[in-house]
């Protein structure tokens, strides 16, 4: 059964789907607030860390056309998907283990070109599955939005303890339940 298809009642798409949202929104609530203070940490300047800082909505402009065209075109949504995230939970991996500012910049834009095109290929794949059951979009990207302040709340009290240099770690852990969460989602073949 596809996502397009009618669902059997009780079979869990919504379920994994929100599971999967709150995993991809978890990892961005920890980037969005603390990547610049793990620039930073790098040693990193204002300058430098604008521009990395920018490198993803310059690359999903070229990106996430090609990467959702190419899902569309072979009917692989599915597969584009758990490339994406596992892209960039690589990337982030990466990114972590990297010095200085053009490496930095390098392996931002590895894991940028996942991470943003992870999020057209989650929505249209969840409107796909949406379509024939019974629950919403909205009551399912609620999660997503839950999960970002948690992710950030949780970010936070961690970087209390932690070195800034680390809180790149916390990036990758959280990509890679994204990543087992993308599997997770297509467990039973929806």
């Amino acid at each position: 059964m596809g996502p397009s298809q009618p669902a059997i009642a009780g079979d869990g798409f919504a379920l994994r789907l929100s599971a999967f949202y709150a995993a991809l929104f978890v990892t961005l609530g920890i980037q969005m607030p603390f990547l610049p203070v793990w620039l930073a940490a790098k040693g990193l300047d204002a300058n430098a860390i604008g521009i990395v800082l920018a490198a993803p909505l310059i690359l999903r402009m070229v990106t996430v056309p090609l990467v959702t065209g190419a899902a569309d075109r072979w009917g692989a949504l599915r597969g584009a998907l758990m490339a994406a995230t596992a892209t960039a939970t690589a990337g982030y991996a990466l990114l972590g283990l990297t010095e200085r500012f053009w490496p930095i910049l390098a392996m931002m834009a590895l894991a940028s070109a996942g991470f943003t095109s992870t999020f057209p290929l989650v929505d249209a794949y969840a409107l796909k599955g949406l379509a024939g059951r019974t629950r919403s979009y909205g009551s399912i990207r609620l999660w997503g939005s839950g999960a970002f302040i948690l992710g950030s709340l949780g970010a936070g009290s961690i970087a209390d303890v932690i070195p800034a240099t680390d809180l790149i770690w916390l990036m990758v852990a959280a990509s890679g339940v994204m990543v087992a969460a993308s599997v997770g989602m297509f467990a039973l073949g929806q």
